[in-house]
């Protein structure tokens, strides 16, 4: 008698290997859930470790479900592991306030990838009138030429003006001394539009920039997607500039989230009997948004032009060893001491500190030396090194030594 044919295992289909990582998820969502009635019982450094931690294996988590969706689209995913982490943990978002990493994933190789410190967001309407493309196009191509990341959203109108700047900016001077641009999507990378941009996006690609997604590639781009999206705009960049917004626009949204997170907001003002220009108006009369005056002169908003630097070569040249860089963290600096003598300072003045109130008490003692996003910065690491705690919004020295 023949010996039965042994079946060959059947692979998982896509649909099913979804299903198995979003139910791993769900479980450790649970676990997280039942673990927060412990929390009470926790000093914040524990809680702080316990965080941190978990950024890393939702980091390694992304990056199983990057590789998957390259096997299944055979295009490419983007990975932003820094946008990934910026949300885990107000300490983490300091300390990556800056030092934001962009790639994309081709045939499970990480190519492409650019170490960006402070990369330039352009947003607005997608209905934008002439002055409005022109605006977000040119401010784009200068900075980009000053060899400075965009970001914006890849949608119509504002963006893919944006956008094309950047490019435009990389054709003329070239790819290596020109930014790159990266375009965040509000669905997954197989829902990636509209259609009418597909030549933008393919161009993107071409010239060595991103296309992100924080959502699995068969996620569609509901409309609730995109104010989550633009969290992400905002997050990655450290300027953002508002092109051109009428009054309920998305990028109003966007100018939220950057001001929520200490981020340079800038607007370009326009025609004020023009509807197109009633949310850019509105952002800079209301203070949330310094006024942009000219399209070429990107001093004002912009830090110094530099060249586009790969990760590599960044690690190779530039990160420190491990060994340097714990001393480096361990041992006081002079920006500790005067956070440390403005806390004191603060405390003594107002009965509570906050990194406002510090920006106040700095700028007095030390003028025009330190900014919001810098001030938050210093007291991530503080925090990391022990010298400080953060409960209630309210900043308290824990090492009574500290000087």
């Amino acid at each position: 008698m023949a010996d039965a044919k042994k079946e060959e295992p059947t692979k998982p289909t896509p649909e099913e290997k979804l299903a198995a990582a979003e139910a791993e998820v769900d479980a450790l969502v649970k676990k997280g859930l039942k673990a927060l009635d412990d929390f009470e019982k926790l000093d914040q450094k524990q809680v702080d470790r316990i965080v941190a931690k978990a950024s890393v294996a939702a980091l390694n988590k992304h990056l199983v479900l990057a590789k998957m969706a390259v096997e299944e689209t055979g295009r490419g995913l983007v990975e932003d592991k820094a946008t990934k982490n910026i949300f885990a943990c107000e300490h983490v978002t300091n300390y990556l306030a800056g030092q934001k990493t962009v790639g994309i994933i081709r045939e499970d190789d990480v190519m492409g990838i650019d170490e960006i410190a402070e990369p330039v967001g352009v947003v607005g309407s997608r209905g934008v009138s002439e002055y409005g493309r022109q605006s977000a196009h040119e401010l784009a191509k200068q900075a980009a030429r000053a060899g400075h990341l965009i970001v914006s959203g890849g949608a119509l109108g504002t963006d893919a003006a944006a956008h094309w700047g950047a490019i435009q900016a990389m054709d003329e001077i070239g790819t290596p001394l020109a930014g790159r641009t990266v375009a965040v999507f509000a669905g997954g990378l197989n829902y990636i539009g509209p259609k009418s941009n597909e030549r933008l996006f393919e161009t993107i690609i071409n010239h060595s920039g991103a296309l992100i997604s924080e959502l699995c590639p068969g996620t569609v781009p509901e409309a609730r997607r995109f104010l989550i999206r633009n969290r992400l705009i905002a997050a990655l960049s450290s300027t953002l500039i508002v092109a051109q917004a009428r009054a309920r626009s998305g990028a109003l949204n966007a100018a939220g989230w950057a001001n929520e997170l200490n981020r340079r907001v800038f607007a370009v003002p326009g025609d004020v009997t023009m509807p197109h220009n009633t949310g850019c108006n509105r952002l800079i009369q209301e203070g949330q948004a310094s006024i942009i005056c000219s399209l070429t002169d990107i001093d004002e908003f912009c830090h110094a032009a530099h060249r586009p630097q790969s990760a590599d070569a960044a690690d190779n040249d530039d990160e420190p060893s491990e060994e340097s860089t714990d001393t480096s963290l361990s041992q006081p600096t002079n920006a500790t001491a005067a956070i440390l003598k403005a806390i004191r300072t603060c405390s003594a003045k107002y009965g509570h500190v906050s990194a406002d109130g510090l920006l106040a008490i700095l700028a007095e003692s030390n003028p025009g030396e330190y900014s919001i996003s810098r001030i938050s910065m210093e007291l991530g690491l503080m925090e990391l090194n022990g010298l400080i705690c953060t409960q209630h919004g309210n900043i308290t020295i824990t090492d009574a030594s500290a000087t």
